[in-house]
């Protein structure tokens, strides 16, 4: 286990260089896509209620955004320097290598999102009085989607044939994902129009993380069960970590 902390430690050292410029992108997303539907929308009839998921669809997109940092630094370095390889022979297992990538994408993700809560709370609070943010179920949710996400990075780099095609996963795999994971809209919304689509939906796991962000922050009513959604959340991530190990493993070569 030390050698893994180390491992994370190194990693968590790069990241800090660019710290603060990584949240301040994601800020200024935020702060743009909130301030448009918040002040904007409501001029031409929008609901509070779709301003309100809106908003939560917006917090626990800013859990996944820097998956897009995960997916880019893993990709070049496999095809770049290959900085990977050297440490493949350190002597643990292997799995606890990519393990401490994602570990280290938690952490930097952690604090990269958590200013994203206080800057919506801060735009939203003239629009909704008395609003109310369940802390227990948002720090929930918060951890395991961020650590979901961590994880997810890693299978989908495992798919990336060169940083070359890092435009091509996130218009044809990511985005569609993410918009059509909730972003907008809720589960039980979509089931009324496309039942059929809907059930197709349950296999993105962008839904369990909207939709559990909008339990914690607008209560469970109209949406999926909290825990089936944490639960699938956390499946899926052990699901995507044996199979990305599994395929990085072909690719690599090592034993």
């Amino acid at each position: 286990m030390y050698i893994f902390w180390q491992l994370v430690w190194a990693d968590l050292k790069a990241f800090k260089e660019n710290a603060w410029s990584e949240t301040i992108d994601l800020l200024i997303w935020v702060a743009v896509v909130l301030t448009i539907n918040i002040y904007l929308l409501p001029l031409f009839g929008v609901p509070i209620e779709y301003l309100l998921i809106s908003f939560s669809g917006t917090i626990a997109s800013s859990v996944s955004f820097r998956m897009f940092s995960g997916i880019y630094n893993l990709v070049n370095d496999i095809h770049g320097d290959r900085q990977i390889a050297q440490k493949l022979i350190l002597p643990i297992h292997p799995a606890w290598i990519f393990a401490s990538i994602a570990m280290s994408s938690f952490l930097a993700t952690l604090w990269v999102s958590i200013w994203a809560l206080p800057l919506g709370i801060f735009l939203i609070q003239h629009l909704v009085k008395g609003f109310v943010i369940h802390w227990a179920e948002f720090v929930l949710v918060w951890l395991v989607s961020a650590l979901f996400f961590s994880v997810f990075a890693i299978w989908v780099a495992s798919y990336v044939k060169g940083p070359q095609q890092m435009g091509k996963v996130f218009m044809r795999f990511v985005f569609p994902l993410w918009f059509f994971g909730g972003f907008q809209f809720t589960w039980v919304k979509l089931y009324s129009v496309s039942p059929w689509l809907a059930y197709v939906d349950l296999v993105n796991p962008y839904i369990y993380a909207m939709e559990a962000m909008r339990t914690a922050v607008l209560g469970q009513n109209g949406n999926l069960n909290f825990w089936l959604c944490l639960g699938m959340l956390l499946l899926l991530m052990v699901l995507a970590f044996i199979h990305a190990f599994m395929r990085f493993k072909r690719q690599l070569d090592f034993v």
